[in-house]
């Protein structure tokens, strides 16, 4: 996995089958690259909370997009080749 930027926006790529995406603390928005052939990514959080997340196909036309509580080792659906964006509601 590798990361691009802190602060209150970041990317992940995930490039190969993780054994967990590491949610970073404070980021406000968080894009999730899928670059693996997983469709499912498992989460690690610092702490529970609630976010907005938004799935992406491999041509960034949106999935899905709702609010939801997620926890440490909740799994993440993000197609391969696609995209997800963890936000706070209200961004």
């Amino acid at each position: 996995m590798w990361r691009i930027g802190g602060g209150k926006r970041c990317v992940l790529g995930v490039v190969a089958p993780p054994s967990g995406v590491e949610v970073p603390r404070g980021a406000q928005e968080i894009f999730v690259l899928n670059g693996t052939g997983c469709a499912e990514l498992p989460l690690r959080l610092a702490s529970a909370g609630r976010l907005r997340v938004t799935t992406y196909d491999h041509r960034l036309q949106k999935l899905s997009a709702r609010t939801r509580t997620l926890r440490s080792r909740d799994v993440l659906s993000v197609p391969p080749g696609g995209m997800a964006l963890l936000a706070l509601p209200g961004r």
